[in-house]
């Protein structure tokens, strides 16, 4: 669902995960190709979903928000 940018929006019963040679979901019309990566975290695990495998080999974890905003600044 957050994939698809629908959030809660959609209801789960109306989503279709078709796993076969590989992932694929389907909300209306037909199938699309999705990837998944997992990265690891203390007592974590994030999993992350995309239409492409265009994934990062790590990532940054912040504890605090205002280090988001150094970053950038």
């Amino acid at each position: 669902m957050k994939l698809l940018g629908t959030g809660l929006s959609l209801a789960p019963k109306q989503l279709e995960l078709i796993f076969e040679n590989d992932f694929r979901i389907r909300n209306d019309g037909e199938p699309a190709k999705v990837r998944f990566r997992q990265y690891p975290l203390d007592n974590y695990c994030l999993t992350v979903c995309s239409k492409n495998s265009d994934f990062a080999d790590s990532i940054i974890s912040l504890s605090n928000p205002d280090e988001l905003e150094a970053m950038f600044s």
